[in-house]
């Protein structure tokens, strides 16, 4: 059995069950897939999260009607607890704690990782917990081909949406994806507030500079903000409101160029894009946070990167 938890939004989800059917094609594909979503069950309402896997064409895999540690076999169980027995009474927590024992962890088959920090291995044990957002493409980069099929959604596009759709596929466009929200909250601003308007007006002009004609096509959580606040001297378009969220991702990684966010549905996106021959522009860092930058792992080599301030 392979067993991961399920938890975030969209790009959380894709991370979480693309390293789940890394190690299930590594291991023969001869385990039982088992997603929990207990955790939407506490969270994922307040928070508005929910399962959006079961719109993509994954591989089938079996709800869990239980938290993982009731799933685990009694050795595994013991010493589970009593690590975490540990760590409550010597007062190490949280990253600390996942730092000090991630590799035993992963000895008896259960790997932690708040963001996908340590160079985990396919376990060899006789069942796999994975617990964690797994953001590090090496873990999941040799099955490539199988994501791209997988994560295409099962529904056919919306009738309503097939200009849109004729449009991305004729001309040279350019995803544009601008994540606001959340990310402008005093919970997160000081972790993830990394790309203001002028990142955008940046990328935008670097396009201009290397790609011949292209049409720019938005896509936000705050598409209004955007309309008023991203000029663009170039054929220019926004997302139609009112799509599920499958179908918005479909149109921004059917785009031939990418201008990301230090979203996960932004890294996504590009990473999925058809075309050969895309340009990504990113931001040079991931984290508004200097001190989680040693976790961050996903701007990638081939990125053509901006330089952005560090905001308060």
């Amino acid at each position: 059995m392979i067993y991961f938890e399920q938890a975030g939004r969209l790009g959380n989800q894709l991370f979480r069950y693309a390293v789940a059917r890394a190690y299930d094609i590594e291991r023969g594909e001869k385990d039982k897939l088992v997603v929990g979503i207990s955790r939407y069950e506490k969270e994922g309402k307040a928070n508005n999260n929910f399962d959006q896997l079961s719109n993509f064409n994954i591989k089938k895999v079996e709800i869990a009607d239980k938290d993982a540690i009731d799933l685990y076999s009694p050795s595994v169980r013991f010493v589970y607890r009593l690590l975490f027995l540990i760590g409550r009474l010597t007062g190490i927590k949280g990253k600390r704690f996942e730092k000090l024992t991630w590799k035993l962890f992963s000895r008896i088959g259960i790997q932690l990782d708040h963001y996908g920090t340590y160079p985990f291995k396919c376990p060899q044990t006789k069942d796999v917990f994975l617990d964690g957002d797994f953001q590090n493409p090496y873990l999941f980069s040799h099955i490539k081909k199988t994501l791209v099929n997988e994560f295409t959604p099962k529904n056919e596009p919306l009738d309503k949406n097939s200009w849109f759709y004729n449009l991305i596929s004729q001309a040279t466009t350019v995803c544009v994806h601008v994540r606001r929200g959340d990310f402008l909250s005093d919970q997160y601003r000081k972790d993830f507030y990394v790309c203001d308007d002028a990142y955008y007006k940046k990328a935008i002009a670097l396009i201009e500079q290397k790609v011949e004609n292209p049409v720019f096509v938005f896509f936000s959580n705050d598409i209004d903000w955007v309309r008023e606040n991203i000029k663009v001297n170039a054929p220019c378009y926004y997302e139609p409101k009112d799509n599920p969220l499958w179908e918005s991702f479909r149109m921004m990684y059917s785009c031939k160029h990418f201008i990301i966010s230090n979203s996960t549905m932004s890294w996504w996106a590009q990473y999925l894009g058809r075309y050969d021959r895309k340009i990504v522009i990113s931001p040079d860092h991931w984290f508004n946070n200097p001190e989680m930058l040693n976790i961050a792992r996903l701007v990638m080599p081939e990125f053509v990167t901006i330089q952005c301030p560090w905001h308060n």
